[in-house]
C-alpha cells in the first residue's frame, strides 16, 4: 500500500470539500471529518497565536517540534498525541524535519463545549489505528472515524460540557458561522450588518470573547482553505484569487507571515510527495 497526501484528502473530502469544511452546527453529526493528511518530511513550519472552530489532532512519527498554548508547551514525539480543541490559541513550532500526520475534526453531541485547553495523550493504545491511517484504502474514513472515537472516549466527561467554555455570546456564535459561510473574506462592516450592531460594539466583543481581533480570525479561516486548495495542487494564482487576495504576492507575504514558509515551498512538500508514490 502507499501512502498519499493527495489521497488523503480525496477521501476525507470531496470536489465539494468547501461547502463542507464548516457547516452549520445542527448538521454535525457527534464527529464530522473536515480535514487529514500525513507529510513524511513536515519542517520549516510554525503558526502563532492560531484559533479555529475545530478540533486539530496532531502526531509525529519521530521526535522533534512543540505545540504551546498560554504557559504550556507540548513536545511532539511517537509516544504522544496533540489533541487542540475548538477556539483554543495555540502556536506550532516545527524546526526539525519529521513524518507528520494531521486531522481536523468537529464534534456534537457528548463531545460538545470541550475544554480550551490543549490535551497531551499518550499514543501507545492508539498506535495501530495511527499507523493504518496514513494509508490510503477503502476503509481509511471508517479508521479516522475509529481512531477519533477512541480517543474521545478516553478523555474524562468533566473536560466536555461545561458552560463556561461555550461561547458565551449568541451574537458571536452567529458571527463565527457567518465567517466560516465566507470562508473568512468579510469585513467588521459587512459582519456587524449581519448580527445588526455597530462595527465597533461587534469589535470589541469579538475580542473579548475569542482573545484576538475579527480580522485576525477571518486571516486564519482564510489561510486554512488556502492549505487545503494548496495539498489539492491548484496554483498559487488561483489559490490567491480563491481566498480574496489581490494577488499572489500579498498572498504569498501573508502566508509567510502566518505560516513561517513560502506557499510555493509548502506546496513542495506535498509535490516531493507525489513523486515518491
Amino acid at each position: 500500500m502507499q501512502y498519499s497526501v493527495k489521497n488523503m484528502s480525496n477521501i476525507v473530502t470531496n470536489a465539494n470539500i468547501w461547502r463542507h469544511l464548516f457547516p452549520p452546527s445542527e448538521q454535525l453529526n457527534e464527529i464530522t471529518l473536515l480535514n487529514a493528511g500525513f507529510i513524511p518530511q513536515q519542517t520549516e513550519w510554525h503558526t502563532s497565536n492560531c484559533i479555529q472552530n475545530f478540533w486539530v489532532l496532531w502526531y509525529n512519527f519521530s521526535p522533534g517540534n512543540a505545540c504551546i498554548s498560554g504557559s504550556s508547551r507540548h513536545e511532539l514525539t511517537p509516544d504522544n498525541i496533540i489533541l487542540i480543541p475548538p477556539n483554543t490559541v495555540y502556536s506550532g513550532i516545527f524546526k526539525k524535519q519529521v513524518s507528520h500526520f494531521y486531522i481536523w475534526f468537529k464534534t456534537a453531541g457528548p463531545f460538545e463545549y470541550p475544554e480550551r485547553k490543549v490535551l497531551n495523550i499518550p499514543a501507545q493504545p492508539f498506535i495501530e489505528k495511527l499507523h493504518q491511517a496514513i494509508y490510503f484504502t477503502p476503509k481509511t474514513k471508517l479508521i479516522l472515524f475509529n481512531l477519533l472515537s477512541s480517543i474521545l472516549l478516553d478523555i474524562p466527561d468533566d473536560f466536555f460540557h461545561s458552560e463556561q467554555f461555550k461561547i458565551k455570546s449568541r451574537t458571536i456564535e452567529k458571527a463565527l458561522n457567518f465567517i466560516a459561510l465566507h470562508r473568512g473574506q468579510v469585513n467588521n462592516t459587512q459582519i456587524a450588518a449581519e448580527l445588526n450592531i455597530s462595527p465597533i460594539r461587534f469589535s470589541h466583543l469579538f475580542k473579548n470573547e475569542m482573545g484576538m481581533s475579527p480580522q485576525r480570525y477571518c486571516l486564519q479561516v482564510k489561510m486554512a482553505v488556502a492549505d487545503q486548495f494548496l495539498h489539492l495542487g491548484w496554483s498559487i494564482e488561483d489559490v490567491a484569487s480563491a481566498c480574496g487576495f489581490a494577488d499572489r504576492y500579498h498572498f504569498s507575504k501573508e502566508f509567510k507571515k502566518y505560516q513561517g514558509i513560502s506557499p510555493g515551498k509548502w506546496q513542495k512538500l506535498f509535490s516531493q510527495q507525489k513523486k515518491t508514490e
